[in-house]
């Protein structure tokens, strides 16, 4: 199962933000922002640290936060919420989510021939040609579960 920490890090990097520094300075050029991206009196690596402990499952983001991650990047706050409430209860359905990726039904990859699609039950159609040693290797997550059909 998929944590939210690992949706949230699989967003952010299916977002071309390979460092959290990189997320947190195209969060603070947001235009017009109405709230504060940070609270007062936080530094620049305090925001880092914060989206570091969301990533890390060690503390939840806070519904702000996370509308203002999804003018960011592609994330749906509804996935998000739904794994935090698998933490809770693990016998209730996970949504449907890309183990490459983080993409679901509401926030598809966008590719040079449309939106993608599911080719397994966890694997979208952009993320298949990738073998699976360059998934594993590019999400650094050494037991992430592989879709059916894709076992060596």
């Amino acid at each position: 199962m998929m944590s939210p920490g690992q949706y949230l890090r699989l967003r952010r990097m299916a977002g071309d933000f390979v460092y959290l520094s990189d997320l947190v300075d195209a969060l603070l050029r947001l235009p017009e922002r109405r709230v504060p991206v940070r609270p007062a009196g936080w530094t620049y690596l305090q925001l880092v640290e914060r989206l570091a402990r969301a990533e890390s499952n060690d503390l939840p983001l806070e519904e702000l936060h996370l509308a203002l991650l999804g003018r960011v990047i592609a994330l749906d706050t509804k996935i998000y919420r739904a794994l935090l409430a698998l933490l809770d209860d693990p016998d209730a359905s996970p949504p449907r989510i890309c183990w490459v990726c983080g993409c679901s039904d509401h926030d598809a990859c966008h590719t040079a021939g449309g939106t993608c699609a599911w080719a397994s039950a966890n694997l979208c159609t952009a993320c298949q040609p990738l073998t699976i040693t360059a998934r594993v290797h590019l999400l650094d997550w050494p037991d992430a579960p592989l879709p059916e059909g894709d076992r060596p």
